[in-house]
Protein backbone atom coordinates (compact mmCIF):
# COMPACT_ATOMS: atom_id res chain seq x y z
CA UNK A 1 0.00 0.00 0.00
CA UNK A 2 1.34 3.44 -0.97
CA UNK A 3 0.50 6.82 0.52
CA UNK A 4 -0.87 9.63 -1.63
CA UNK A 5 -1.64 13.25 -0.88
CA UNK A 6 -4.39 15.12 -2.70
CA UNK A 7 -4.18 18.92 -2.80
CA UNK A 8 -7.68 20.38 -2.90
CA UNK A 9 -11.10 18.98 -1.96
CA UNK A 10 -12.98 19.96 -5.07
CA UNK A 11 -14.81 17.30 -7.11
CA UNK A 12 -11.61 16.25 -8.91
CA UNK A 13 -9.64 15.89 -5.70
CA UNK A 14 -12.32 13.95 -3.84
CA UNK A 15 -13.03 11.70 -6.82
CA UNK A 16 -9.30 10.93 -6.99
CA UNK A 17 -9.21 10.26 -3.25
CA UNK A 18 -12.07 7.76 -3.47
CA UNK A 19 -10.50 5.97 -6.43
CA UNK A 20 -7.04 5.72 -4.85
CA UNK A 21 -8.54 4.65 -1.56
CA UNK A 22 -10.42 1.89 -3.37
CA UNK A 23 -7.14 0.76 -4.93
CA UNK A 24 -5.90 0.16 -1.38
CA UNK A 25 -3.76 3.26 -0.84
CA UNK A 26 -3.59 5.49 2.20
CA UNK A 27 -4.94 8.87 1.11
CA UNK A 28 -4.74 12.31 2.73
CA UNK A 29 -6.67 15.28 1.29
CA UNK A 30 -5.55 18.80 2.19
CA UNK A 31 -8.02 21.64 1.65
CA UNK A 32 -7.31 25.30 2.35
CA UNK A 33 -10.98 26.11 3.01
CA UNK A 34 -13.16 25.13 5.96
CA UNK A 35 -15.56 23.27 3.64
CA UNK A 36 -15.15 20.98 0.63
CA UNK A 37 -16.23 21.83 -2.90
CA UNK A 38 -13.87 24.46 -4.27
CA UNK A 39 -15.73 26.53 -6.86
CA UNK A 40 -18.80 24.36 -6.26
CA UNK A 41 -18.91 24.76 -2.50
CA UNK A 42 -21.88 25.79 -0.36
CA UNK A 43 -22.25 29.42 0.66
CA UNK A 44 -24.27 30.23 3.77
CA UNK A 45 -25.70 33.71 4.35
CA UNK A 46 -28.11 33.91 7.24
CA UNK A 47 -30.94 31.46 6.66
CA UNK A 48 -30.08 31.08 2.96
CA UNK A 49 -27.90 28.53 1.20
CA UNK A 50 -26.36 29.23 -2.18
CA UNK A 51 -24.40 27.29 -4.75
CA UNK A 52 -21.12 29.14 -5.19
CA UNK A 53 -20.66 28.27 -8.85
CA UNK A 54 -22.20 26.74 -12.00
CA UNK A 55 -25.00 24.31 -11.33
CA UNK A 56 -25.94 22.38 -14.48
CA UNK A 57 -25.90 18.69 -13.63
CA UNK A 58 -25.65 16.67 -16.84
CA UNK A 59 -24.12 13.47 -18.15
CA UNK A 60 -24.54 11.75 -14.81
CA UNK A 61 -23.45 8.49 -16.41
CA UNK A 62 -19.92 9.68 -15.65
CA UNK A 63 -20.84 9.82 -11.97
CA UNK A 64 -22.22 6.30 -12.39
CA UNK A 65 -18.81 5.22 -13.69
CA UNK A 66 -17.00 6.82 -10.76
CA UNK A 67 -19.27 5.49 -8.04
CA UNK A 68 -19.54 2.03 -9.61
CA UNK A 69 -15.75 1.80 -9.48
CA UNK A 70 -15.71 2.56 -5.76
CA UNK A 71 -18.89 0.54 -5.08
CA UNK A 72 -21.12 3.34 -3.84
CA UNK A 73 -24.88 3.39 -4.62
CA UNK A 74 -25.00 7.13 -5.22
CA UNK A 75 -28.31 7.10 -7.10
CA UNK A 76 -30.01 5.29 -4.24
CA UNK A 77 -28.39 7.54 -1.65
CA UNK A 78 -28.92 10.91 -3.39
CA UNK A 79 -31.89 10.18 -5.69
CA UNK A 80 -31.09 12.35 -8.75
CA UNK A 81 -34.17 13.28 -10.77
CA UNK A 82 -34.54 14.56 -14.31
CA UNK A 83 -35.75 18.11 -14.89
CA UNK A 84 -38.68 18.86 -17.18
CA UNK A 85 -38.53 21.44 -18.68
CA UNK A 86 -34.77 21.68 -19.03
CA UNK A 87 -34.89 25.44 -18.59
CA UNK A 88 -36.64 28.56 -19.82
CA UNK A 89 -34.90 30.51 -22.58
CA UNK A 90 -35.81 34.19 -22.62
CA UNK A 91 -34.75 35.14 -26.12
CA UNK A 92 -35.03 38.67 -27.54
CA UNK A 93 -38.19 37.94 -29.52
CA UNK A 94 -39.91 35.22 -27.52
CA UNK A 95 -39.51 32.63 -24.75
CA UNK A 96 -39.72 28.87 -24.72
CA UNK A 97 -39.16 25.99 -22.36
CA UNK A 98 -37.35 23.06 -24.02
CA UNK A 99 -38.81 19.81 -22.75
CA UNK A 100 -36.80 17.30 -20.77
CA UNK A 101 -38.34 14.57 -22.95
CA UNK A 102 -36.41 14.25 -26.23
CA UNK A 103 -39.42 13.31 -28.39
CA UNK A 104 -41.45 16.23 -27.06
CA UNK A 105 -38.50 18.57 -27.56
CA UNK A 106 -38.14 17.52 -31.20
CA UNK A 107 -41.82 18.33 -31.75
CA UNK A 108 -41.33 21.72 -30.07
CA UNK A 109 -38.53 22.50 -32.52
CA UNK A 110 -40.84 21.66 -35.42
CA UNK A 111 -43.79 23.64 -34.04
CA UNK A 112 -41.77 26.74 -33.13
CA UNK A 113 -39.11 26.82 -35.83
CA UNK A 114 -40.29 24.39 -38.56
CA UNK A 115 -36.90 22.64 -38.41
CA UNK A 116 -37.82 19.34 -36.77
CA UNK A 117 -36.31 17.10 -39.46
CA UNK A 118 -32.99 18.97 -39.48
CA UNK A 119 -32.94 18.84 -35.68
CA UNK A 120 -33.56 15.08 -35.59
CA UNK A 121 -30.77 14.47 -38.12
CA UNK A 122 -28.46 16.73 -36.13
CA UNK A 123 -29.09 14.91 -32.85
CA UNK A 124 -28.53 11.51 -34.46
CA UNK A 125 -25.15 12.65 -35.74
CA UNK A 126 -24.27 14.25 -32.39
CA UNK A 127 -24.95 10.93 -30.64
CA UNK A 128 -22.25 9.32 -32.80
CA UNK A 129 -19.94 12.30 -32.29
CA UNK A 130 -20.34 12.09 -28.53
CA UNK A 131 -19.41 8.41 -28.49
CA UNK A 132 -16.28 9.26 -30.47
CA UNK A 133 -15.41 12.20 -28.20
CA UNK A 134 -15.73 10.05 -25.09
CA UNK A 135 -13.32 7.45 -26.46
CA UNK A 136 -10.69 10.20 -26.57
CA UNK A 137 -11.55 12.16 -23.44
CA UNK A 138 -11.45 9.12 -21.15
CA UNK A 139 -7.80 8.43 -22.01
CA UNK A 140 -4.62 10.29 -21.12
CA UNK A 141 -3.10 12.38 -23.87
CA UNK A 142 0.58 12.83 -22.99
CA UNK A 143 1.91 13.41 -26.52
CA UNK A 144 0.86 13.93 -30.13
CA UNK A 145 1.83 10.36 -31.02
CA UNK A 146 -1.41 9.38 -29.25
CA UNK A 147 -3.23 10.77 -32.29
CA UNK A 148 -2.12 7.62 -34.10
CA UNK A 149 -4.85 5.26 -32.95
CA UNK A 150 -8.30 4.30 -34.14
CA UNK A 151 -10.09 6.14 -31.31
CA UNK A 152 -8.64 9.49 -32.33
CA UNK A 153 -9.12 8.83 -36.04
CA UNK A 154 -12.80 8.12 -35.38
CA UNK A 155 -13.02 11.30 -33.29
CA UNK A 156 -11.53 13.23 -36.20
CA UNK A 157 -14.51 12.32 -38.40
CA UNK A 158 -16.64 14.65 -36.31
CA UNK A 159 -14.20 17.53 -35.86
CA UNK A 160 -13.36 20.53 -37.98
CA UNK A 161 -10.10 22.32 -37.24
CA UNK A 162 -11.49 25.61 -38.52
CA UNK A 163 -15.23 25.68 -37.77
CA UNK A 164 -16.77 26.96 -34.55
CA UNK A 165 -20.01 26.01 -32.80
CA UNK A 166 -21.64 29.00 -34.53
CA UNK A 167 -20.33 27.93 -37.94
CA UNK A 168 -21.64 24.40 -37.48
CA UNK A 169 -25.13 25.47 -36.44
CA UNK A 170 -25.33 28.15 -39.13
CA UNK A 171 -24.69 25.44 -41.72
CA UNK A 172 -27.50 23.22 -40.41
CA UNK A 173 -30.27 25.53 -39.20
CA UNK A 174 -31.99 28.70 -40.39
CA UNK A 175 -33.95 30.21 -37.52
CA UNK A 176 -31.69 32.53 -35.46
CA UNK A 177 -33.58 31.89 -32.22
CA UNK A 178 -33.13 28.12 -32.59
CA UNK A 179 -29.41 28.61 -33.20
CA UNK A 180 -29.13 30.87 -30.14
CA UNK A 181 -30.93 28.18 -28.14
CA UNK A 182 -28.20 25.71 -29.10
CA UNK A 183 -25.11 27.92 -28.78
CA UNK A 184 -25.36 29.34 -25.25
CA UNK A 185 -23.85 26.11 -23.89
CA UNK A 186 -20.46 27.47 -25.01
CA UNK A 187 -20.63 29.67 -21.92
CA UNK A 188 -20.19 26.54 -19.77
CA UNK A 189 -16.63 26.70 -21.11
CA UNK A 190 -16.30 30.44 -20.50
CA UNK A 191 -16.19 31.11 -24.25
CA UNK A 192 -18.29 32.55 -27.04
CA UNK A 193 -19.86 30.23 -29.65
CA UNK A 194 -17.84 32.02 -32.35
CA UNK A 195 -14.55 30.76 -30.87
CA UNK A 196 -15.59 27.38 -29.44
CA UNK A 197 -14.52 24.36 -31.55
CA UNK A 198 -17.44 22.85 -33.41
CA UNK A 199 -17.43 19.45 -31.67
CA UNK A 200 -18.60 21.07 -28.42
CA UNK A 201 -22.13 20.95 -29.82
CA UNK A 202 -22.10 17.62 -27.98
CA UNK A 203 -22.97 19.73 -24.91
CA UNK A 204 -26.31 20.57 -26.50
CA UNK A 205 -26.78 16.89 -27.31
CA UNK A 206 -26.12 15.94 -23.68
CA UNK A 207 -28.76 18.36 -22.44
CA UNK A 208 -31.40 17.65 -25.06
CA UNK A 209 -31.05 13.88 -25.24
CA UNK A 210 -29.61 12.76 -21.90
CA UNK A 211 -31.20 15.43 -19.75
CA UNK A 212 -30.43 17.79 -16.88
CA UNK A 213 -30.71 16.56 -13.30
CA UNK A 214 -30.96 17.77 -9.74
CA UNK A 215 -30.20 16.13 -6.43
CA UNK A 216 -31.39 17.47 -3.11
CA UNK A 217 -28.75 19.94 -1.99
CA UNK A 218 -27.40 20.36 -5.53
CA UNK A 219 -24.03 19.50 -7.03
CA UNK A 220 -22.38 20.60 -3.81
CA UNK A 221 -24.22 17.80 -2.00
CA UNK A 222 -22.68 15.25 -4.39
CA UNK A 223 -19.27 16.61 -3.40
CA UNK A 224 -20.12 16.43 0.31
CA UNK A 225 -21.25 12.84 -0.30
CA UNK A 226 -17.82 12.06 -1.75
CA UNK A 227 -16.13 13.59 1.29
CA UNK A 228 -18.37 11.77 3.74
CA UNK A 229 -17.85 8.39 2.10
CA UNK A 230 -14.09 8.98 1.86
CA UNK A 231 -13.88 9.67 5.61
CA UNK A 232 -16.15 6.78 6.55
CA UNK A 233 -13.81 4.44 4.66
CA UNK A 234 -10.83 5.62 6.65
CA UNK A 235 -9.65 8.53 4.50
CA UNK A 236 -7.95 11.55 6.05
CA UNK A 237 -9.56 14.90 5.20
CA UNK A 238 -7.68 17.94 6.49
CA UNK A 239 -9.74 21.15 6.25
CA UNK A 240 -8.33 24.62 6.96
CA UNK A 241 -4.99 23.17 5.87
CA UNK A 242 -3.54 25.09 2.92
CA UNK A 243 -0.59 23.51 1.18
CA UNK A 244 2.39 25.88 0.95
CA UNK A 245 4.40 23.92 -1.59
CA UNK A 246 5.04 20.47 -3.01
CA UNK A 247 8.21 18.71 -1.91
CA UNK A 248 10.23 17.49 -4.89
CA UNK A 249 13.43 15.47 -4.65
CA UNK A 250 15.32 13.99 -7.62
CA UNK A 251 12.45 15.10 -9.90
CA UNK A 252 9.88 13.12 -7.90
CA UNK A 253 7.03 14.42 -5.76
CA UNK A 254 7.59 13.21 -2.21
CA UNK A 255 5.03 15.11 -0.18
CA UNK A 256 3.84 18.58 0.74
CA UNK A 257 4.52 21.30 3.24
CA UNK A 258 1.38 22.63 4.90
CA UNK A 259 0.79 25.24 7.57
CA UNK A 260 1.03 22.36 10.05
CA UNK A 261 4.35 20.96 8.84
CA UNK A 262 5.80 18.47 6.35
CA UNK A 263 3.79 15.46 5.19
CA UNK A 264 5.66 12.79 3.22
CA UNK A 265 4.01 10.58 0.59
CA UNK A 266 4.70 8.34 -2.39
CA UNK A 267 2.88 10.68 -4.75
CA UNK A 268 0.85 13.89 -4.97
CA UNK A 269 -2.36 14.65 -6.88
CA UNK A 270 -3.09 18.35 -7.41
CA UNK A 271 -6.68 19.57 -7.75
CA UNK A 272 -5.72 23.24 -7.64
CA UNK A 273 -6.01 25.62 -10.59
CA UNK A 274 -3.06 24.84 -12.87
CA UNK A 275 -1.51 28.35 -12.64
CA UNK A 276 -1.61 27.96 -8.85
CA UNK A 277 0.66 24.93 -9.25
CA UNK A 278 3.17 26.94 -11.27
CA UNK A 279 2.94 30.25 -9.44
CA UNK A 280 2.99 28.94 -5.88
CA UNK A 281 3.10 25.19 -5.28
CA UNK A 282 5.84 23.78 -7.50
CA UNK A 283 9.52 24.71 -6.90
CA UNK A 284 10.87 26.80 -9.78
CA UNK A 285 13.93 24.59 -10.17
CA UNK A 286 11.77 21.74 -11.56
CA UNK A 287 9.63 23.89 -13.84
CA UNK A 288 10.44 23.24 -17.49
CA UNK A 289 7.30 22.53 -19.55
CA UNK A 290 5.54 25.50 -17.94
CA UNK A 291 6.95 28.48 -16.04
CA UNK A 292 5.52 31.65 -14.58
CA UNK A 293 6.58 33.43 -17.74
CA UNK A 294 5.08 30.88 -20.13
CA UNK A 295 1.71 31.10 -18.36
CA UNK A 296 1.36 34.57 -19.87
CA UNK A 297 1.15 33.00 -23.33
CA UNK A 298 -1.83 30.80 -22.42
CA UNK A 299 -5.41 31.83 -23.15
CA UNK A 300 -7.81 31.90 -20.25
CA UNK A 301 -11.59 32.04 -20.22
CA UNK A 302 -13.76 34.94 -19.20
CA UNK A 303 -14.80 35.28 -15.59
CA UNK A 304 -18.21 35.40 -13.91
CA UNK A 305 -20.03 38.13 -12.04
CA UNK A 306 -22.23 36.50 -9.41
CA UNK A 307 -25.19 37.83 -7.45
CA UNK A 308 -26.66 35.60 -4.73
CA UNK A 309 -30.21 36.65 -3.87
CA UNK A 310 -32.57 35.55 -1.11
CA UNK A 311 -36.16 36.66 -1.98
CA UNK A 312 -38.71 36.30 0.83
CA UNK A 313 -41.18 34.62 -1.53
CA UNK A 314 -41.31 32.04 -4.28
CA UNK A 315 -42.19 33.03 -7.82
CA UNK A 316 -44.05 30.10 -9.36
CA UNK A 317 -43.28 31.26 -12.92
CA UNK A 318 -39.49 31.11 -12.45
CA UNK A 319 -37.99 27.81 -13.58
CA UNK A 320 -35.14 25.82 -12.02
CA UNK A 321 -32.81 27.15 -14.74
CA UNK A 322 -33.47 30.31 -16.74
CA UNK A 323 -31.33 31.97 -19.41
CA UNK A 324 -32.11 35.62 -20.15
CA UNK A 325 -30.44 36.43 -23.46
CA UNK A 326 -28.90 39.71 -24.51
CA UNK A 327 -31.01 41.86 -26.81
CA UNK A 328 -28.16 41.72 -29.33
CA UNK A 329 -26.82 38.25 -28.62
CA UNK A 330 -24.38 38.13 -31.55
CA UNK A 331 -22.66 41.37 -30.51
CA UNK A 332 -22.58 40.31 -26.88
CA UNK A 333 -20.91 36.95 -27.57
CA UNK A 334 -18.38 38.55 -29.94
CA UNK A 335 -17.57 41.06 -27.20
CA UNK A 336 -16.68 38.25 -24.82
CA UNK A 337 -13.81 37.26 -27.11
CA UNK A 338 -12.20 40.66 -26.68
CA UNK A 339 -12.26 40.37 -22.84
CA UNK A 340 -12.11 44.13 -22.36
CA UNK A 341 -15.34 46.01 -21.82
CA UNK A 342 -17.96 45.35 -19.17
CA UNK A 343 -21.03 44.04 -21.05
CA UNK A 344 -23.90 46.51 -20.94
CA UNK A 345 -26.27 44.03 -22.59
CA UNK A 346 -25.35 40.84 -20.72
CA UNK A 347 -26.84 37.39 -20.94
CA UNK A 348 -27.86 36.31 -17.43
CA UNK A 349 -28.18 32.79 -16.08
CA UNK A 350 -30.55 32.35 -13.14
CA UNK A 351 -30.36 29.26 -10.94
CA UNK A 352 -33.45 28.76 -8.77
CA UNK A 353 -33.04 25.39 -6.99
CA UNK A 354 -35.90 26.19 -4.63
CA UNK A 355 -38.21 25.39 -7.54
CA UNK A 356 -37.73 21.73 -6.56
CA UNK A 357 -35.63 21.80 -3.40
CA UNK A 358 -36.71 23.37 -0.10
CA UNK A 359 -33.31 22.87 1.57
CA UNK A 360 -31.89 26.11 0.18
CA UNK A 361 -34.07 28.69 1.92
CA UNK A 362 -36.61 29.23 4.71
CA UNK A 363 -40.10 27.96 4.01
CA UNK A 364 -41.75 30.04 1.31
CA UNK A 365 -38.51 31.82 0.40
CA UNK A 366 -36.13 31.38 -2.53
CA UNK A 367 -32.42 31.00 -3.15
CA UNK A 368 -31.25 32.47 -6.43
CA UNK A 369 -27.85 32.58 -8.08
CA UNK A 370 -27.34 35.02 -10.94
CA UNK A 371 -24.33 34.57 -13.21
CA UNK A 372 -23.21 36.94 -15.95
CA UNK A 373 -20.05 36.16 -17.95
CA UNK A 374 -17.71 39.16 -17.77
CA UNK A 375 -14.06 39.85 -18.64
CA UNK A 376 -11.40 38.30 -16.44
CA UNK A 377 -9.07 40.47 -14.38
CA UNK A 378 -6.82 41.28 -17.34
CA UNK A 379 -9.48 43.86 -18.21
CA UNK A 380 -8.63 45.74 -14.99
CA UNK A 381 -12.23 46.71 -14.29
CA UNK A 382 -12.53 48.56 -10.93
CA UNK A 383 -15.02 46.11 -9.48
CA UNK A 384 -15.23 47.63 -6.01
CA UNK A 385 -16.51 50.82 -7.59
CA UNK A 386 -18.82 49.17 -10.08
CA UNK A 387 -20.15 45.99 -8.49
CA UNK A 388 -23.21 47.40 -6.68
CA UNK A 389 -24.45 49.29 -9.73
CA UNK A 390 -23.81 46.31 -11.99
CA UNK A 391 -25.65 43.94 -9.64
CA UNK A 392 -28.62 46.31 -9.59
CA UNK A 393 -28.51 46.45 -13.39
CA UNK A 394 -28.74 42.65 -13.58
CA UNK A 395 -31.57 42.51 -11.04
CA UNK A 396 -33.60 45.16 -12.86
CA UNK A 397 -33.03 43.46 -16.19
CA UNK A 398 -34.13 40.13 -14.72
CA UNK A 399 -37.24 41.68 -13.15
CA UNK A 400 -38.20 43.23 -16.49
CA UNK A 401 -37.58 40.14 -18.60
CA UNK A 402 -39.31 37.77 -16.15
CA UNK A 403 -42.20 40.18 -15.54
CA UNK A 404 -41.50 40.49 -11.81
CA UNK A 405 -41.99 44.23 -11.19
CA UNK A 406 -41.81 43.94 -7.39
CA UNK A 407 -38.73 41.74 -7.26
CA UNK A 408 -36.49 44.28 -5.52
CA UNK A 409 -38.97 44.66 -2.66
CA UNK A 410 -38.72 40.95 -1.87
CA UNK A 411 -34.93 40.70 -1.66
CA UNK A 412 -33.82 39.93 1.90
CA UNK A 413 -30.22 38.89 1.18
CA UNK A 414 -27.87 40.03 -1.58
CA UNK A 415 -24.23 38.94 -1.87
CA UNK A 416 -21.95 39.82 -4.78
CA UNK A 417 -18.86 38.00 -6.08
CA UNK A 418 -16.66 39.59 -8.75
CA UNK A 419 -13.70 38.31 -10.81
CA UNK A 420 -11.46 39.76 -8.08
CA UNK A 421 -13.14 37.50 -5.52
CA UNK A 422 -12.64 34.44 -7.72
CA UNK A 423 -8.98 35.34 -8.05
CA UNK A 424 -8.23 36.19 -4.42
CA UNK A 425 -10.62 34.02 -2.39
CA UNK A 426 -10.66 30.93 -4.62
CA UNK A 427 -7.11 31.28 -6.02
CA UNK A 428 -8.39 31.12 -9.58
CA UNK A 429 -5.91 32.64 -12.01
CA UNK A 430 -7.25 35.93 -13.47
CA UNK A 431 -10.62 35.01 -11.95
CA UNK A 432 -11.13 32.74 -14.99
CA UNK A 433 -13.58 30.36 -13.36
CA UNK A 434 -13.78 28.21 -16.51
CA UNK A 435 -9.98 27.92 -16.59
CA UNK A 436 -7.94 27.54 -19.80
CA UNK A 437 -9.92 28.11 -22.96
CA UNK A 438 -11.01 24.94 -24.72
CA UNK A 439 -9.43 25.65 -28.08
CA UNK A 440 -7.31 23.26 -30.12
CA UNK A 441 -4.04 24.87 -29.07
CA UNK A 442 -5.01 24.07 -25.46
CA UNK A 443 -6.69 20.68 -25.80
CA UNK A 444 -5.56 17.04 -25.68
CA UNK A 445 -1.75 16.82 -25.58
CA UNK A 446 -1.50 20.64 -25.58
CA UNK A 447 -3.35 20.90 -22.27
CA UNK A 448 -1.46 20.24 -19.00
CA UNK A 449 -1.09 16.47 -18.71
CA UNK A 450 -2.64 14.31 -16.01
CA UNK A 451 0.80 12.90 -15.18
CA UNK A 452 2.86 16.07 -14.97
CA UNK A 453 5.74 16.09 -17.43
CA UNK A 454 8.54 17.47 -15.27
CA UNK A 455 7.98 15.62 -11.98
CA UNK A 456 7.41 11.91 -11.45
CA UNK A 457 4.56 10.87 -9.15
CA UNK A 458 2.88 14.26 -9.60
CA UNK A 459 -0.63 14.05 -11.09
CA UNK A 460 -3.10 16.75 -12.11
CA UNK A 461 -6.89 16.67 -11.99
CA UNK A 462 -9.56 19.34 -12.41
CA UNK A 463 -10.78 21.73 -15.07
CA UNK A 464 -7.40 23.11 -16.11
CA UNK A 465 -5.91 19.75 -17.09
CA UNK A 466 -6.96 17.18 -19.70
CA UNK A 467 -9.77 16.67 -20.65
CA UNK A 468 -11.27 20.02 -19.43
CA UNK A 469 -13.81 21.79 -17.23
CA UNK A 470 -17.29 20.78 -16.09
CA UNK A 471 -18.23 18.29 -13.38
CA UNK A 472 -18.38 15.17 -15.56
CA UNK A 473 -15.15 16.12 -17.36
CA UNK A 474 -13.39 16.79 -14.06
CA UNK A 475 -14.47 13.35 -12.87
CA UNK A 476 -12.94 11.97 -16.07
CA UNK A 477 -9.62 13.62 -15.17
CA UNK A 478 -9.70 11.87 -11.78
CA UNK A 479 -10.39 8.50 -13.41
CA UNK A 480 -7.51 9.03 -15.86
CA UNK A 481 -5.10 9.96 -13.05
CA UNK A 482 -6.18 7.00 -10.92
CA UNK A 483 -5.74 4.64 -13.87
CA UNK A 484 -2.24 6.00 -14.49
CA UNK A 485 -1.35 5.43 -10.83
CA UNK A 486 -2.79 1.91 -10.90
CA UNK A 487 -0.80 1.10 -14.04
CA UNK A 488 2.39 2.43 -12.50
CA UNK A 489 1.78 0.55 -9.24
CA UNK A 490 1.29 -2.70 -11.14
CA UNK A 491 4.78 -2.54 -12.69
Amino acid sequence: MAKYIVVGAGPGGLASALLLQHQGHEVHVYEKDRVVGGRSKVLKHGAYTFSAGPSFLMYIEMLDLLFDRVQLPWRKDLNPFRLDPLYELKLPQFSWKPSGQPNVLAQQVEDLFQEGKAYTRFMAREAKAFDAVQQVMLKPFPSKRHFLNTRVLNFGRFVSLKDSVSDKLNARFHHPMLKHSMTFQAKYLGMSPQETPDFFTVLTYLEHQRGLYHVKGGIENIIRYMARQFKERGGHLHLNSPVQHIIVSHKQAEGVKTVHGVERADGVIVNADFPELINRLLPEKVQHSYTKESLKALDFSVSAFMVYLGPDTQFDTVEHHTMVFSDDYESYTKGLIENQALPQDPTIYLYNPTKHDATYAPKGHSSWMLLAPVPNTLAEIPWEQKKEAYADKLIKRLARKLNLPNLSKHIVTKVIATPNDWQHDYRVHLGSVFSLKHQFHQLLHKRPHNHYNDVDQLYLVGGSTHPGSGLSTIVQSAIIAADLIAKKSAK
